[in-house]
């Protein structure tokens, strides 16, 4: 029998499960609903070979791991916030939206590390006068 490779991660009031070609996450809203969210993922060794290396292999696996984990704990913060606490949201960012997912972004250096903004790293630096500017940067 082959074996079954899936794994899993706690997100807010949820879970959410890896499988090697998908990901499904499901949360309940404070209404009691239980919202699930499935999506199709392609390895990124099927599209670049050069991924199959070994050091490269791992340092992908991590990232993408990290990515896919950052995205479910952002789906799982919008859905478990109530209507009120999203009316509050948006009356604080001043109407524009954004949610908890727009102020990770703003506080986080995501697209390169994911730490706090120190300035020390020019990604850092254009993402933050980008995202506080309200213009979207290039990548």
């Amino acid at each position: 029998m082959d074996k079954i490779h899936i794994g899993g991660q706690a997100v807010i009031e949820g879970v959410m499960m890896r499988a090697p070609r998908s990901v499904a996450i499901a949360v309940r809203r404070p209404d009691g609903e239980i919202v699930v969210k499935k999506e199709l993922v392609i390895p990124l060794s099927e599209r670049f070979p050069i991924v199959k290396l070994p050091i490269v292999r791992g340092a992908v696996a991590l990232f993408t791991s990290l990515i896919i984990g950052i995205k479910a704990l952002n789906f799982s913060a919008n859905e478990a916030m109530t209507e009120d606490e999203k009316e509050k949201e948006q009356k604080k960012e001043g109407g524009k939206g954004g949610g908890s997912a727009h102020r990770s972004w703003k506080r986080n250096c995501a697209p390169c590390c994911g730490l706090p903004i120190t300035g020390r790293c020019g990604s850092c630096s254009r993402w933050w006068a980008a995202s506080t500017s309200g213009a979207r940067p290039a990548t």
